[in-house]
């Protein structure tokens, strides 16, 4: 019983508290004031010029003590804090001004008499006096909205251009206070804008101790610990990242911001998940691709040792070329086999959405396109491949050094292979001084190039031109049969060039198609210009004064080429000579397998030392490693003609002298 009445009085007393709180919050209406008291006041406001300071003080002091209980006790004071004022007693004034606001009753100037103190405060060098009076006259339950705003404007004056941590946490409950209080939609937003600046202009551990009090930041909370989560996981603070994506789903946040955030968690459960024997492959093995894509699936089962006793296993995805089904085969990758690694991606659009996903989902990823810059801001991205810029800077170097060439042409495949080269060659050669005339693309998979060409060599639009060589060519020649009178423009036109040269950046079996046309329309005295997919002894035969120049790694004698350890495997296995896509797998794969000894048991830990590797082995030569985390190759550039391959310098022999 004992223990039940003191349970009973402590209640009582509780609710005893709770309701002083509340009076004490929301404070009655003042009692009427007699007429003669409202006379009074006016009698000593009228006279006060004329009296004596301390006369009229004391006049001021009694007569808010006869009046301490109705609303004439406010009036008094406030009139006293503005005669202190004006004899810059400032100290005393805002003594005058706080008993005025802490009268227990309110009155139609209590927010002026607020504001007021305030700006006494300020003056004496106190913010923090003045930032808790106006939160707590926020915080008053009778406030409207607009007065709330107005206050909060002030504490955001009194706190945007100071510094500190406990300022910090000021700025975020003031701006949070701006947004709610705002009375426009303008007004809301800019204020959010304002928000978002301050907290990109926060350092993470700035940002980490805000969030121990995030349950005082209101709208912006959620945001909050969101950008704490965020930030801990570009730190790859994983667990931490986690605590507070799951903290911020508790606290109020925009629709697309938790749709966000459920995203990151599953990443990161799937992260926390590892098959330290999986590695993923992402290749076209379907399409017109899919010669590439085996071949390159050769190189990775040579280079892991899947042909001997080898603890990894591989989990191959046919990408199709394109992104979006790369898209669902890096997730798959992710969420349901747990791969430690993945290699693959050997066009430019695919290998553009295998480097976003792995560094959002922290999975190492060694790609094998040419394409630039797929690196670059992607901590977990390598690339294993002679870029397309370093092949072009040697390419463009050595033709215009050595070959003096000044004016070129391009003709390019409409995939994003052709697109990318015929970009980055035409502003490299323009870059170095030089000029590219024409620019004329085709068909992917085209097999007739007859119009194409006759666009890039102008033996369109010559009807004149042509009926007159037509004209001529009969009357020099009246007993052709009427079958050879069917003239065509290709047969009496000749092709008109403004270049030396034409970069023609696709496969050898293109090629060779090109220029079968160049032989039928008598094109001669013109270099062709190709990227390393262009290979002796594939190369095709072509008029003496056609030369193919290209840039690729150095060649090997036979000799040593035979005797090498990884073509003498491979041609084991598969009783082929290796090409160059294999060796190119073949090098990111032993990449993979000299780190996967080290029995990496996190994808974290596996990037670490894949960024420890200096240089590889290789297939044929060493590969260094660069800071950008790109494997980098030896390259040279290399004229072919009359059938023969030489490596173009300035003691080679020149087919075209210009």
């Amino acid at each position: 019983m004992k223990f039940v009445r003191v349970l009973l009085l402590f209640w009582v007393a509780l609710c005893l508290l709770n309701c002083q709180t509340f009076f004490q919050w929301k404070k009655p209406k003042a009692k009427p004031a007699p007429v003669s008291a409202k006379k009074t006041l006016a009698q000593i406001k009228k006279e006060a010029g004329k009296k004596p300071f301390l006369q009229t003080q004391k006049e001021l002091g009694a007569f808010i003590k006869n009046n301490k209980h109705n609303v004439l006790a406010f009036d008094g004071y406030l009139f006293m804090a503005q005669l202190y004022k004006k004899k810059s007693q400032f100290s005393q004034s805002c003594q005058a001004y706080r008993r005025a606001v802490q009268l227990p009753f309110s009155h139609p100037l209590q927010t002026e008499a607020v504001f007021s103190l305030a700006r006494c405060f300020v003056k004496q060098n106190k913010p923090k006096e003045a930032w808790k009076l106006l939160e707590t006259h926020i915080q008053k339950q009778d406030n409207p909205f607009p007065i709330k705003y107005k206050a909060a404007r002030f504490q955001w004056d009194l706190v945007r251009t100071k510094k500190g941590k406990r300022k910090q946490d000021w700025k975020l409950k003031t701006l949070s206070l701006l947004i709610v209080t705002a009375q426009t939609e303008k007004e809301k937003s800019r204020w959010k804008k304002v928000a978002g600046s301050f907290l990109d202009e926060l350092t993470h551990e700035e940002k980490k101790d805000l969030a121990s009090n995030s349950g005082d930041y209101g709208l912006l909370e959620g945001e909050l610990l969101f950008r704490v989560a965020e930030s801990s996981w570009q730190r790859k603070e994983l667990k931490t990242a986690r605590y507070f994506f799951n903290k911020a789903l508790s606290a109020p946040l925009p629709p697309a911001l938790e749709a966000k955030i459920r995203r990151h968690l599953k990443v990161l459960q799937a992260h926390f998940k590892v098959n330290p024997y999986l590695i993923g492959v992402v290749l076209p093995l379907s399409g017109h691709r899919r010669a590439l894509g085996e071949k390159a699936l050769r190189g990775l089962y040579m280079g892991l040792g899947l042909d001997k006793d080898s603890p990894w296993q591989l989990v191959v995805m046919d990408s199709k070329n394109h992104p979006d089904v790369v898209k669902v085969n890096m997730e798959k990758l992710f969420y349901d086999h747990h791969v430690i690694a993945v290699v693959g991606g050997l066009s430019g659009e695919t290998a553009e959405v295998m480097a976003t996903l792995a560094n959002e989902f922290n999975l190492p990823c060694i790609l094998l396109s040419q394409k630039n810059k797929l690196t670059k801001n992607r901590r977990f991205v390598f690339q294993n491949a002679q870029t397309s810029e370093d092949l072009v800077n040697r390419l463009v170097e050595d033709v215009r050094e050595i070959l003096q060439l000044k004016k070129l042409a391009i003709f390019y495949p409409e995939d994003s292979y052709g697109k990318e080269y015929s970009q980055l060659f035409s502003q490299v050669f323009v870059k170095s001084g030089g000029d590219i005339t024409k620019k004329i693309s085709y068909p992917i998979d085209e097999v007739d190039f007859k119009s194409s060409l006759k666009e890039l060599f102008e033996l369109n639009n010559r009807e004149k031109e042509y009926e007159k060589l037509k004209e001529e060519y009969m009357k020099n020649h009246p007993n052709l049969s009427p079958r050879s009178k069917k003239l065509r423009p290709e047969n009496l036109l000749k092709p008109e060039k403004d270049f030396d040269g034409i970069f023609i950046p696709d496969s050898v079996s293109a090629l060779k198609k090109i220029t079968a046309y160049l032989k039928y329309f008598d094109i001669g005295d013109l270099y062709i210009l190709g990227t390393n997919l262009w290979k002796p002894p594939h190369l095709p035969d072509l008029p003496d004064d056609l030369p193919l120049l290209f840039t690729n790694t150095p060649t090997m004698t036979k000799k040593k080429l035979y005797a090498s350890p990884f073509y003498v495997s491979y041609v084991k296995n598969f009783k082929a000579a290796p090409g160059f896509f294999e060796r190119q797998s073949y090098n990111a794969a032993l990449a993979l397998s000299m780190v996967l000894e080290n029995s990496p048991k996190t994808r974290l830990r596996m990037t670490e030392e894949l960024n420890k590797l200096q240089t590889l082995s290789g297939a044929f030569y060493p590969v260094s490693l660069s800071a950008d985390r790109v494997f980098t190759y030896p390259l040279k550039t290399y004229i072919f003609h009359k059938g023969k391959t030489k490596e173009l310098n300035s003691k080679t022999p020149l087919p075209l002298v210009k």
